[in-house]
């Protein structure tokens, strides 16, 4: 602020990436209001449990997703003067459209960063041991593991056990070395993605109409998906058996629960940097007055 005075500050509480949180929304608005300026935050990843009420976020403006993601936090909204839906941002670009049912069906699986510190290692390894034996059981389905980071795949496969599991499949089960946020043309190539809890590829996917599955040992979060069927596993034999839904429900589960999913995206359109846009260039838009 010593060198200029924008009308706007863009602000975020959760940075991508395995980083702490910025719990210093306050400060900034403030010194914003103090030269001028408005401040405006914006949701950049999936949120998923009542902890975030620890802190609380202080905006002008904060665009969400949709209001399902602030509903939990009743808390945190108290010193914010105004919520504005605008869908997904990670999903700019990439309408829902309605699932068809294939002959080989493709299942993604996103898992969280190896060793951070929300997963444990051996909940990651899990996972992957465990979607392998659902390529065992189900030949007409192709798999695929997104790791968060691409040299993840090599730490996996130092394990010779998880590697003889992975490996010894029918030719329906591999790794995809790509970058971490390489994530829109998988999803997009999806029918099922079955996702560590909470990343938020499992949650962009969702909102674009794939048949999701959140895996959750911890069995803790998730509060913006309660009211949604079928989504979250929390064991191994949890997971098998959700996926088994998944199979058969994978092409009508957007449909039936569009309610729900609508909550957490009211548009699912593709264009959410238009209306970020529209809101940030909108008339009497700028800095607040009188304070």
């Amino acid at each position: 602020f010593d060198s200029f005075t924008p009308s706007t500050v863009m602000h975020t509480q959760t940075p991508n990436g395995d980083t702490g949180s910025r719990l210093d929304s306050a400060v900034l608005t403030g010194l914003a209001r103090r030269f001028g300026s408005r401040c405006v935050g914006y949701q950049n990843r999936a949120t998923y449990d009542t902890v975030y009420e620890d802190a609380f976020d202080c905006y002008d403006v904060y665009l969400a997703w949709g209001p399902g993601w602030r509903e939990f936090l009743p808390d945190r909204n108290r010193y914010i003067d105004r919520v504005v839906a605008v869908g997904c941002l990670d999903n700019d670009g990439s309408p829902a459209r309605p699932p068809t049912r294939r002959a080989q069906p493709v299942v993604s699986i996103f898992t969280s960063e190896l060793g951070g510190s929300l997963y444990a290692s051996h909940d990651v390894a899990e996972l992957v041991g465990v979607c392998a034996e659902l390529a065992r059981r189900h030949p007409e389905c192709s798999f695929r593991v997104k790791t968060k980071d691409p040299e993840d795949v090599d730490h996996l496969l130092a394990d010779p056990a998880l590697r003889e599991r992975c490996c010894s499949r029918h030719g329906n089960f591999e790794f995809l070395r790509l970058a971490r946020h390489d994530v829109s043309r998988v999803i997009g190539d999806s029918d099922i993605v079955i996702a560590s809890a909470w990343t938020t590829p499992g949650a962009d996917a969702l909102l674009l109409e794939k048949r999701t599955i959140f895996y959750n040992p911890m069995r803790g979060g998730g509060e913006p998906f309660r009211g949604l069927p079928h989504l979250i596993a929390s064991s191994p034999e949890e997971l098998l058996e959700v996926f088994e839904l998944a199979r058969r429900d994978y092409d009508r589960y957007a449909a039936v629960n569009r309610e729900q999913i609508v909550r957490l995206d009211p548009f699912r359109d593709g264009r959410p940097r238009d209306r970020i846009a529209d809101e940030l260039l909108a008339p009497g838009s700028g800095p607040p007055g009188g304070r």
